[in-house]
């Protein structure tokens, strides 16, 4: 049974190879946007709280999860 759990997961991961220099320039753009934000910040004296950072992460996973559905509708349809 694991071996089949593990081959799901690696068939799923090899399928979605083609985007993974995409991902990674999308993760690449939001950290560049975050220290852009901090700077600006820093710049206006404004106060840098963790309730505005906190939000890279699910920017992270909607923009990421975004290009992962458009792969997926391009292959499908």
């Amino acid at each position: 049974m694991k071996e089949y759990v593990i081959a799901f997961i690696v068939s799923i991961l090899s399928f979605f190879i083609p985007v993974v220099p995409l991902l990674l320039l999308v993760g690449l753009f939001i950290c560049l946007d975050t220290i852009l934000g901090i700077w600006a910040c820093k710049k206006q004296g404004e106060k840098i709280t963790s309730h505005k950072l906190s939000a890279m992460i699910p920017k992270m996973f909607l923009y990421q999860g975004a290009v992962m559905t458009g792969y997926l509708v391009d292959v499908f349809c």
